[in-house]
């Protein structure tokens, strides 16, 4: 674990395992509080310059309490970035974190909304919350549960970790996700080891093969979930209900715990709007709460962004953009 830092996001395990060596580390201390933040590098085009956005779960910066010194504490950061030829990032923050109240004045940057992420605070017990499922969902999980079965996958069942990463994949594929989002089976078993890292399986109760995956970081109280694996198969219909039920238990049954959790980020759909399948889906399991995915975007070195806006063409080597990076740094574009 880093030095004053609760963030299992910040471990360099987690961050090779997720975005390889994209990633860069950047620290602050002072008596008024530390900063401290990892950047996701990603190339513009072949400029020289870079830009960043980490895409994975609901993390923020540790940054100092004071509204003052996290100002103090940004412009400091963007200096380093000038420095790095880092000139602009699409920073996700904690949905219902702190730190939006306190970065609203912070020069170079804006908050921005993005899309809908489903959220769900930890129910006091399994019984009442299945309750308020939808019916429809409710008659899935009972058919589920004659042919399937949910449970924690253990860091030394290295042939169902394959297997998981090879059904995320499979999964990725599907609906044609940018390579970035792919995690090969190697990198699955090294996330396995962090303790506060969580992988989750779905099961056929006869073949024994698994139907559906999530993998999911917990850390502050928090469960994001990062990865997921689905099979389309007619035999594994349900599954992925009962995995996100599952997800759900897990949660409920840790406040026995030193370790509890007490909210899920079950994360967003495949549009801005929010009204897609995948999102509908999620909401189910929030029962209906979603909030407001919150972003600061920073434009760390203006003069380089101003230079990219009448010079940059995007190469066919660049990775897509997402739709909020689009409309905050549009000299991108």
């Amino acid at each position: 674990m880093l030095d004053n830092v609760d963030g299992a996001f910040h471990d360099p395990v987690f961050l090779t395992a997720m975005f390889g060596g994209r990633w860069r580390r950047y620290r602050s201390a002072s008596p008024h509080g530390s900063f401290h933040h990892t950047p996701v590098l990603q190339p513009i085009g072949s400029t020289g310059y870079y830009c960043a956005e980490a895409w994975r779960g609901y993390a923020e910066p540790a940054v100092p309490t004071d509204r003052a010194r996290v100002r103090e504490a940004f412009i400091s950061y963007s200096s380093w970035c000038s420095q790095q030829s880092l000139v602009c990032e699409l920073l996700r923050l904690d949905p219902l974190g702190k730190l939006r109240a306190l970065a609203d004045d912070i020069p170079n940057g804006r908050i921005v909304d993005g899309q809908p992420v489903a959220v769900l605070d930890t129910p006091s017990d399994m019984d009442h919350y299945r309750a308020q499922l939808p019916a429809a969902c409710r008659r899935s999980l009972r058919s589920a549960e004659r042919r399937l079965e949910a449970r924690i996958i253990a860091p030394s069942e290295l042939s169902s970790l394959t297997a998981a990463a090879t059904l995320h994949a499979e999964t990725l594929r599907r609906v044609r996700a940018a390579d970035k989002w792919f995690v090969q089976a190697t990198d699955l078993q090294s996330l396995s080891t962090l303790p506060g890292f969580m992988n989750i399986g779905v099961f056929n109760r006869s073949t024994g093969k698994i139907a559906s995956f999530a993998g999911c970081l917990i850390e502050s109280g928090r469960l994001h979930i990062l990865l997921v694996g689905n099979d389309l198969l007619t035999d594994s219909k349900g599954a992925s209900d009962l995995l996100y039920e599952a997800i759900v238990a897990c949660a409920v049954e840790s406040g026995t715990t030193a370790r509890p959790i007490h909210r899920i980020y079950f994360g967003g759909g495949r549009s801005l709007g929010g009204g897609d399948s995948l999102m509908r889906f999620k909401l189910k399991f929030s029962l209906g709460r979603a909030v407001p995915c919150t972003y600061l975007a920073l434009v760390h070195d203006p003069a380089a962004a101003a230079r990219l806006s009448v010079s940059f063409e995007r190469g066919p080597s660049s990775e897509p953009l997402s739709e909020v990076q689009r409309t905050c740094f549009p000299f991108l574009s």
